[in-house]
């Protein structure tokens, strides 16, 4: 009889626990409205950068309109991609493009420190020069590293200062670099705790 209490107690504890979580989870139980003529998707891209094409995609937000958009800076190359915080920021109203710096993953060329930078400062060359097709947002272009890519990040903008204004790095538990006001307030909101360095 006790056993079977202790059971049935704590199917009851995750079935409610279960609910609270997912009650509060509005990064991903939110209503979106999708709009019939654009909706979200994906698109595979390769991106010129020195001799080599870079692989990459971007996750397209919902909506006509051209949307702010967030590049999505990996670490040293490994297996940690951040895919999931570029579908919540995605899922906010804004385009993600990722892409593998040359000579990491899917990516010709030779990989270095400083071809990452320079890969970066085309990529975003890239997005001003395919801006209506991708329906880029050219003012609200923002920077977002993990790890190494925290620092190509901040490299970068040294390359590209029109980009740096306004300009807030900040890191948090897992050491990412969040650039901007807009993406600063997305974060603390609804991505992780952040920190002021």
């Amino acid at each position: 009889m006790y056993k079977c209490s202790a059971k049935l107690l704590i199917l009851f504890a995750l079935f409610v626990s279960t609910n609270v979580f997912a009650q509060s989870d509005s990064i991903v139980l939110r209503d979106i409205t999708w709009d019939k003529t654009s909706p979200a998707g994906m698109a595979e891209l390769f991106i010129p950068s020195g001799n080599a094409l870079l692989a990459g995609f971007i996750y397209k937000a919902n909506g006509t309109q051209k949307h702010p958009t967030l590049l999505l800076l990996h670490g040293y190359p490994g297996n940690e991609r951040s895919l999931d915080l570029a579908q919540v920021v995605r899922a906010h109203g804004w385009n993600v493009i990722f892409f593998d710096y040359r000579g990491s993953w899917g990516s010709k060329g030779k990989f270095s420190f400083k071809n990452c930078v320079e890969d970066v400062v085309n990529v975003v060359s890239f997005c001003s020069k395919y801006q209506d097709s991708l329906k880029i947002d050219t003012s609200n272009i923002v920077l977002f590293g993990h790890s190494m890519g925290g620092w190509v990040c901040l490299k970068s903008l040294e390359r590209l200062p029109a980009l740096a204004l306004p300009r807030k790095p900040c890191s948090g538990p897992n050491t990412f670099t969040i650039l901007t006001p807009n993406l600063l307030r997305l974060s603390t909101k609804w991505v992780f705790p952040i920190t002021e360095v």
